[in-house]
This record gives structure tokens, C-alpha cells and sequence, in this order.
């Protein structure tokens, strides 16, 4: 229950915050989406269909880290120590926050895939939204790196971090789908390019994303025991 009360806690420091950064990415998103059938130029080696929602689902995690920055402007995060609560569950609220951050930003991006689909001059196929998967797990990464990272220099520069591990964790998951596409290579199996369906290669392309997943999954869980860690030995 206390792990429930501390979560709906970081909630509604910035819900606000929630619903602008998700309508601004709404808005955005919907702007550049209807002037992508005349701007088909990649955009940093990859589609404006691809990018314009993986921006989206960055946004909406952003208020995950903003419930850090307000605490310490507001000195709740050296209140919520002295309550009797153990700390590796004031940790663990936030990162189950920022974890239901991401699923809400996911469920609103393929909502809004799904209804630009319906456009004659649009389509969205099965390769976009396990592309999402992807991005998905580029964000739990992000978040695995950024937690500590603030809870060991503090959050006066969280956008910083945000912004660098973000990044990097493209770098990680370019690395990894090179790694995908020479182990599937071995195998005598296509992988699908974006944005172009070939038969066959389905199959491959969602076992990299089920993979690429779990190890994502795996880093944010080991992530956890790190910023506990941390967060214990730090004098508040």
C-alpha cells in the first residue's frame, strides 16, 4: 500500500506536466504526420513516420524525471526519508512511475498510428509498431541510466542526462540490431528494412524486438538494485 500511496504521489506532482508534454506530442505529432506525404526524406538515417512518434513516447516520460526535480526544489525529497518508509520502496515508486509513464506514452502513440492508418495516403503496417517496441525499450534503457545518475550527482542536470543516455542508447540499439541482422545473416534469413514489408522476414524482425526487450528489461531491473544501492549509502 505504501508502494501504491508513493507512486499516486509522484502522480499527481506532475500530472499537469503529464498531460501538456502528451497533448504537446499529440499536436506535434498529428502536424508532422499530415505533411509526411510530401516530406519522405529520412530524417537522421531513419523515416519522419518513424521518428515523429518515437518523439511522442520520449515526451511522455519526461514528467517521470520532473517528479525528481520538483522534490528536491520543493525539499520533499529529504520529507519523504523521514517517514517510515523503506527506502528501496520510495526507489522502486519511481521507477514503477516512470515504467507506467512509458506504457501510457505507448498506448497513446499506437492510438495515434492506428487512426492516421486510416488515411488513404497513410499506412501504418506491422513493421511500425514493432519498431515502437524498439523505442519502447530505448526509453527503459534511458530510464535505467538516468535514475542513478541523478540519484549519484542529483537532478539540477537531469535534462542533460536525459538527452545524453538517450542518445547513447540509440547508439546500444543500432549496436544491437547490427548484432541481429549478422546472426540472422548466418542464418540465411532477410531482415526486413523499415518501412518495406518482405515475406519471411516478420518472423525474424520480432524475435530482434523480443530480444532487444528482454535485454532492456533486464538492465532496468538491475538498474533498480543499483539506485537502491545508491540511495541508501547517500546522506540526504
Amino acid at each position: 500500500m505504501k508502494l501504491i500511496g508513493l507512486i499516486m504521489m509522484n502522480f499527481y506532482m506532475v500530472y499537469r506536466n503529464m498531460i501538456l508534454y502528451i497533448a504537446g506530442g499529440v499536436a506535434l505529432c498529428a502536424i508532422a504526420l499530415v505533411y509526411v506525404k510530401d516530406w519522405k526524406v529520412p530524417v537522421v538515417g531513419v523515416d519522419v513516420e518513424y521518428t515523429v512518434p518515437s518523439l511522442l513516447l520520449l515526451l511522455s516520460v519526461l514528467p517521470a524525471f520532473d517528479v525528481l526535480k520538483i522534490a528536491h526544489k520543493s525539499g520533499y525529497d529529504k520529507y519523504i526519508p523521514t517517514l517510515p518508509i523503506r527506502r528501496e520502496t520510495i526507489v522502486k515508486s519511481q521507477y514503477l512511475f516512470f515504467v507506467f509513464a512509458a506504457i501510457l506514452g505507448m498506448l497513446v502513440t499506437m492510438g495515434i498510428l492506428l487512426v492516421f492508418s486510416q488515411f488513404s495516403w497513410m499506412s501504418f503496417s506491422l513493421g511500425e509498431y514493432e519498431s515502437l517496441v524498439s523505442v519502447f525499450t530505448i526509453l527503459i534503457l534511458t530510464g535505467s541510466l538516468v535514475f542513478p545518475l541523478i540519484y549519484l550527482f542529483g537532478s539540477e542536470r537531469v535534462d542533460i542526462y536525459v538527452l545524453a543516455v538517450f542518445f547513447a542508447s540509440i547508439g546500444f540499439a543500432n549496436l544491437m540490431g547490427r548484432i541481429g541482422k549478422y546472426i540472422v545473416g548466418l542464418m540465411n534469413i532477410e531482415m526486413p528494412v523499415h518501412g518495406i514489408e518482405m515475406p519471411g522476414n516478420t518472423t525474424a524482425f520480432l524475435v530482434y524486438s523480443v530480444i532487444f526487450a528482454l535485454v532492456g528489461i533486464l538492465i532496468y531491473i538491475i538498474s533498480i538494485f543499483i539506485a537502491i544501492f545508491i540511495y541508501r549509502k547517500k546522506e540526504l
